[in-house]
């Protein structure tokens, strides 16, 4: 099992891979910075063709993105929303299953606490993932914190369907 993370977004758009099931084991990590300056069509454009080519360069079995959170600014969830499916597009191209993780999912499955902080999810995605620190931007670590929810999860699953 390979699972790409993402942590959606129009100006920083995070990602993790991360495979295994059992024993998770970092696979890359990094963080798409698109230009304020372009229109969000080529914005867009640009996380299409960046999540592609991760999807091209590995053999990526699964994919998760972290769900927006419609909060008080609408304004700002629309893009990320937008960025968001501009990921579920280019995973759905290459027929690859998508499962969507809320924050408080994410943070439960990483840290076993729904409200965890920001700083306690980076702590245990490194000592997960075996990392002498935590992964760097923010964005980056966010997209591994949601792919190792999706290999806890699907662990989960494997195990009731086996207790049937």
């Amino acid at each position: 099992m390979l699972t790409l993370g993402i942590d959606p977004g129009t100006t920083n758009l995070g990602f993790g891979l991360v495979a295994g099931d059992a024993d998770p084991l970092l696979v890359e990590f990094g963080c798409l910075v698109t230009s304020r300056k372009a229109d969000r069509p080529r914005r867009l454009l640009e996380i299409y063709e960046y999540i592609g080519e991760i999807l091209d360069r590995h053999p990526v079995t699964d994919v998760a993105i972290e769900q927006v959170v419609f909060g008080r600014n609408v304004s700002t969830a629309t893009p990320v929303a937008q960025a968001a499916g501009v990921a579920m597009v280019a995973a759905a191209r290459r027929d690859l299953p998508v499962a969507e993780y809320s924050p408080p999912q994410i943070k439960a499955a990483v840290t076993g606490n729904g409200n965890a902080t920001k700083q306690q999810v980076q702590r245990l995605v490194s000592l997960i993932l075996r990392l002498d620190e935590a992964p760097r931007p923010d964005h980056a670590a966010d997209a591994l914190a949601t792919a190792i929810c999706h290999i806890h999860n699907h662990r989960l699953r494997a195990i009731l369907a086996g207790a049937r």
